[in-house]
């Protein structure tokens, strides 16, 4: 059996009917979480309340943990909490139930820019300074150190902005902003993407193709090959744009974001203008990316497909 937490989230709402097509609806995928899809097989589970989580994963062999806070504005506290001890708790639970691998959705966002390589123990890269990177950070690290040599095997996955015809979080607003006032974003920042159908193509790969080696654990860097500016985003989103402004007006409108939001530091000008690590995929990944935001966005990467009995 497969179980899914966050299935009501961006990349849950999507992964569930695609493990539900390729490996069939029921008994064989299961929906971990607070609220689940209607006409699916699920099991109450509460991140935030930290309860024994044994008796939601009975009888579960891989674990896909894609639940946990992302995108709002939560303590450090509260994302430690869910982000971090939640995702003990229930690796603790996998142990003690014999799940035999748990998948874990982190972020891209714990690898710094200058990383060598974005697929190493996030140990040798610096505390992230946001909290949420962090909290993805620690949980990482502390899942390797309690999951290694426990019988579960883990997969890290630390996917980049992910993008897909439904838009969300800063794409949202982006598209949203961009229908009203035709502007043209800065050339600035890097960062790289990834499509949520490539997501899925890479979950379902993760779980049907056995390890390359005897190892327990498992990073996948997860982006579709391509570095993006703030420009080339918006030119994908909102396509040619006739009004120009200078930077000194972006830096002004990102810093009355902040205040009038209540956001804290310079958070939409690193959000705009913020340099991530970009570089080459790896040949060596049986999952290969087959979208890129413009692509995507042209073409509908959902194809109807079959479900099967």
């Amino acid at each position: 059996m497969i179980a899914v937490t966050g299935t009501s989230g961006y990349l849950g709402r999507a992964l569930l009917p695609a493990l539900q097509n390729h490996f069939g609806r029921y008994p064989n995928v299961l929906s971990l979480g607070r609220q689940s899809p209607t006409n699916t097989q699920s099991r109450y589970l509460d991140l935030r309340a930290g309860a024994d989580f044994r008796a939601s994963l009975e009888g579960v062999k891989t674990l896909v943990h894609c639940a946990g806070l992302a995108h709002t504005r939560a303590t450090a506290e509260e994302y430690e909490h869910v982000n971090v001890r939640a995702t003990m708790s229930l690796a603790d639970a996998a142990i003690a139930q014999g799940v035999g691998h748990f998948i874990y959705v982190s972020s891209m966002n714990v690898v710094p820019p200058d990383a060598s390589k974005p697929n190493d123990n996030a140990g040798v890269y610096p505390r992230p300074a946001t909290a949420y990177a962090a909290s993805k950070w620690q949980a990482e690290q502390a899942l390797e150190a309690l999951l290694k040599g426990s019988g579960c095997r883990v997969t890290i996955i630390r996917p980049a902005l992910v993008y897909d015809q439904e838009l969300a979080a800063n794409l949202a607003v982006l598209a949203a902003v961009g229908r009203r006032i035709p502007f043209q974003l800065p050339d600035v920042g890097s960062r790289t993407m990834l499509s949520r159908a490539d997501f899925v193509a890479l979950v379902i790969d993760l779980i049907t193709s056995p390890p390359a080696d005897t190892e327990s654990v498992m990073r996948v860097a997860a982006f579709d090959g391509e570095s993006y500016s703030s420009r080339r985003i918006g030119a994908a989103l909102l396509g040619k744009r006739s009004l120009h402004l200078p930077l000194s007006v972006w830096h002004f409108a990102a810093k009355l974001r902040d205040a009038l939001g209540g956001r804290a530091g310079d958070s939409t000008w690193s959000s705009l203008a913020g340099e991530h690590w970009t570089g080459s995929l790896s040949p060596a990944l049986r999952w290969q990316p087959k979208w890129t935001l413009e692509s995507c966005l042209a073409a509908n990467p959902y194809p109807p497909r079959e479900p099967r009995a």
